[in-house]
């Protein structure tokens, strides 16, 4: 996807989905390049689980093996291969240059679900982010969430971050070829250069969340991140990599992070469980 423009209508576009996966550009994605893909005028984000400003969540939900390596996405089996490497494009995205943008008093991300705590079964964790949701096996690089109000999720399940909710390798931990020892083979051949392909990277990105600013120019902070995990930036941190390039000595990009240093502007307050 690229050069697309996503514009709200007079008051600001909305998304709401009744089940899991909203995002005000995409709900779900998985594999491919988004480039140069901006949202302008959002209002709101909701809907039960995995919510983001931008995306839902990128990144595969499922990779199991029974003779190999199946990749599932929604509960639909795609591809069985043996070859780990054939399948890292096919399962990680690149955002560049793609930013969201919310109505003049700010936008709102909301994950609404909760835990049927009647049922032991019952594990799931519900994440919201002002830019991802989830973020698994994904590169963004230069992309900004931009008057960003609130992210709300459960106070006792949710996870709330200004711009990722849960960021985490793509899970292979369920990869199983069949016979123990051919597993270790696979494991030991190729998931050192998978690695790359499967945890987040994440460069020169930011939040700035809403203020308002009155005429002598002081500026009063109005954005806020709530869940049980709660962050400015990111609710639950489990992997991945921040500025790790940019902040390189002899980086090109290391003059542009200086002149905008920070991860998170304008943030009033963050409440968590």
């Amino acid at each position: 996807m690229t050069d697309v423009d996503v514009r709200g209508v007079s008051g600001g576009y909305f998304v709401k989905a009744d089940g899991d996966y909203a995002g005000g550009v995409i709900g779900f994605g998985i594999g491919g390049d988004v480039i140069n893909v901006n949202a302008y005028d959002l209002k709101y984000v909701t809907g039960s689980n995995h919510v983001g400003g931008f995306v839902g969540t990128t990144g595969p939900d499922m990779i199991v093996g029974g003779n190999g390596l199946s990749l599932s996405l929604l509960g639909q089996q795609l591809l069985s291969i043996n070859n780990l490497l054939n399948i890292s494009n096919g399962i990680h995205s690149t955002f560049t240059n793609s930013n969201v943008t919310g109505i003049a008093s700010g936008y709102t991300v909301n994950a609404t679900g909760t835990r049927d705590e009647a049922d032991p079964e019952n594990k799931r964790d519900f994440t919201a982010g002002g830019y991802v949701g989830d973020c698994t096996s994904v590169t963004i690089i230069d992309c900004h969430a931009v008057n960003l109000l609130s992210v709300e999720s459960d106070m006792r399940f949710g996870k709330s971050g200004g711009f990722v909710g849960h960021c985490a390798a793509g899970n292979l931990s369920a990869v199983n070829a069949g016979d123990e020892n051919q597993a270790l083979l696979l494991t030991a051949d190729k998931l050192v250069q998978l690695e790359t392909d499967i945890i987040p990277k994440l460069e020169r990105v930011d939040v700035s969340f809403h203020y308002e600013e009155d005429e002598n120019n002081n500026h009063t902070c109005m954005g806020f991140v709530r869940g049980n995990a709660a962050g400015g930036f990111v609710g639950e941190f489990q992997s991945g990599t921040l500025n790790l390039d940019s902040a390189a000595e002899g980086s090109e990009y290391l003059p542009q992070l200086k002149a905008r240093p920070y991860a998170v502007y304008h943030l009033d307050h963050v409440e968590g469980g």
